[in-house]
């Protein structure tokens, strides 16, 4: 079953297929997937409601959760709402949240043809499974942040639609974004002058969890990682075997998002480690990028042109808006 809103005071119900529809304000139109964990009932309910009530056209594929174990439905329904997400009329592909659960459906995606319409997917995390594969396999970019339930307040459970919409426009009309105070954590880093090349990364350990798959290798690429509570020991052995693996390979830059701890000692023996890890690395490596497991992380553009550069207060790296609504130049 599909729902779907459009636009106002229309119904229609065909085999299989429910559709209620509400006038539309806004060009934004939105599939809504949970490729990953689920989310409760009342906090998916508060999203549908809000987007809604700012006469946002979305739609997902009901039901959108059962009793899984692990993730939100089986593997072969979260393929399947995914590929249909690809093929329907709508703009963005968002997902409700992370978690765990995108690699069950890899292989699937690795066999799709790519698409004729591009489509804008947005989510972090577990999500990294689906930028890479479109970032890298497809060419497409997309937008590294928040999920939807990430608008719902932590302790009110409300959705801040306010935050939403203010949110849709800067995606629509700011140009680039701009990540300043960059910290160079080797020698190769201290020299930056310029580096112009596309990001493409995300989640540490779900980026381990691609090796083995037929994924291109980040070759020319500045690679971005973020992590959360993870230990030290897990953190260096991601980034050891991505190394065996070939990912460091040729890449123009490392540029490392947070990585946040609930355990305050180990968020700073992180950051120690880090400060001996990428010493000798053959490309520059940079920390601070303000995006990741936070509160107020930044939109990061996956797969657009970018470049990192030194001005007279630090290292900045400037990501251009790859769902930008008009001209560039």
């Amino acid at each position: 079953m599909i729902m779907s809103l459009k636009s106002k005071n229309k119904k229609s119900v065909s085999k299989g297929l429910k559709t209620s529809t509400v006038d539309s304000k806004h060009s934004d139109s939105i599939s809504i997937i949970a490729p990953s964990f689920k989310i409760p009932e009342n906090d998916l309910n508060q999203c549908l409601t809000a987007l809604k009530e700012l006469n946002l056209s979305y739609s997902l594929q009901k039901p959108l959760f059962q009793q899984d174990q692990l993730c939100s439905h089986t593997p072969n329904k979260r393929f399947d709402d995914f590929k249909k997400a690809l093929k329907d009329s709508h703009d963005f592909i968002w997902c409700l949240r992370g978690g765990y659960g995108a690699l069950h459906i890899a292989l699937d995606i690795l066999k799709l043809s790519k698409p004729k319409i591009q489509k804008k997917l947005i989510g972090f995390s577990d999500i990294t499974i689906l930028h890479y594969i479109l970032n890298q396999n497809w060419n497409w970019p997309s937008l590294h942040w928040k999920h939807l339930n990430g608008f719902l307040d932590p302790e009110e459970k409300t959705f801040n639609k306010n935050f939403f919409m203010k949110s849709l426009d800067r995606i629509h009309h700011q140009k680039f974004f701009e990540f300043k105070d960059l910290i160079p954590l080797n020698s190769k880093a201290e020299k930056t002058k310029l580096i112009k090349s596309k990001v493409v990364g995300g989640n540490l350990i779900t980026l381990q969890s691609m090796i083995g798959l037929k994924v291109k290798n980040p070759k020319g690429k500045i690679l971005f990682f973020e992590e959360i509570d993870e230990p030290i020991y897990k953190i260096d052995r991601a980034f050891t075997q991505l190394e065996y693996a070939g990912w460091f390979k040729d890449l123009k830059a490392i540029v490392l998002g947070t990585f946040t701890n609930k355990n305050a000692e180990i968020e700073v023996q992180t950051q120690e480690y880090f400060k001996t890890k990428f010493l000798k690395f053959d490309c520059p490596v940079f920390q601070g990028l303000k995006a990741g497991h936070i509160p107020d992380q930044q939109p990061l553009f996956f797969n657009t042109d970018s470049e990192i550069s030194k001005d007279k207060k630090g290292f900045v790296l400037k990501n251009k808006n790859g769902f930008f609504k008009g001209n560039l130049k």
